[in-house]
């Protein structure tokens, strides 16, 4: 967590968030706290599985990570996710939140000093009031965001998607190829990126994604699970598995 780096473009100094010093200051910090890999965090003794663009938010922390007041952080929270910068989701424990877009805008497979159009950066995530125009040459799908902030290689964004569309085109539900995602993710956790297939691949004509699309619903009405099954499931999927009963097997 300590370690590496975030993107941000000079083309934040003319965002509406660089204007305000604390919007500035929590905006940063939300992309510093989030976050690149997927990884399981024990919160009281139970796990939940954090994507890559996810942290587990407190107020008090935050306020005292940031030298603000509790208040000041709040507001300013719900303004970038009412401005869909980020998402908050909460139970009456602790509260998780989503960096919007996550995985196309700090994707790892692009180098930092060598930014194209085709990777917008960590300011493009932010809502710009000052531009009437949007730009949509880039936009995907955001079935196809979830997938790609799910899969655990980010290589050759655009041939993925292209592939990805024929694929919806042939009527094979999203969410079937997101959880195929997750379930793959799960298995290769650890493996060198080179022994992880390309997403367009994955996709592709010789359909990859089923094995593990079949494997997920054969195994999800169990009550018991491996622990590459329990790695796939979203932190609010996996605690109320186990507040159902559910057991992680190993």
């Amino acid at each position: 967590m300590n370690g590496g780096w975030i993107k941000l473009h000079r083309e934040i100094l003319e965002k509406t968030v660089w204007a305000n010093h604390n919007l500035m200051r929590v905006w940063t910090w939300c992309l510093l706290k989030a976050s690149h890999k997927a990884y399981l965090q024990l919160i009281g003794l139970k796990k939940i599985l954090l994507q890559p663009g996810q942290f587990v938010f407190g107020r008090d922390k935050a306020a005292l990570e940031l030298g603000m007041k509790p208040r000041t952080v709040y507001d300013c929270v719900v303004w970038l996710s009412k401005n869909n910068s980020i998402r908050v989701e909460s139970n009456n424990k602790f509260s998780v939140i989503t960096v919007v877009n996550w995985g196309l805008y700090q994707s790892e497979e692009d180098n930092p000093q060598q930014q194209t159009n085709n990777y917008p950066t960590a300011a493009q995530q932010l809502p710009n009031t000052n531009k009437k125009v949007k730009n949509d040459k880039n936009q995907y799908s955001p079935e196809f965001e979830k997938f790609w902030l799910a899969y655990p290689r980010k290589d050759e964004i655009t041939k993925a998607y292209r592939v990805w569309q024929l694929r919806i085109k042939e009527k094979v539900d999203p969410q079937l190829l997101i959880t195929a995602a997750c379930n793959y993710a799960a298995v290769v956790a650890g493996k060198e990126t080179t022994f992880i297939k390309l997403a367009a691949t994955f996709l592709g004509r010789d359909r990859h994604y089923e094995e593990f699309t079949k494997a997920r619903q054969s195994t999800v009405k169990s009550n018991t699970i491996t622990k590459a099954e329990a790695d796939a499931m979203d932190g609010f999927e996996y605690l109320k598995f186990i507040e159902n009963g559910g057991e992680v097997a190993g």
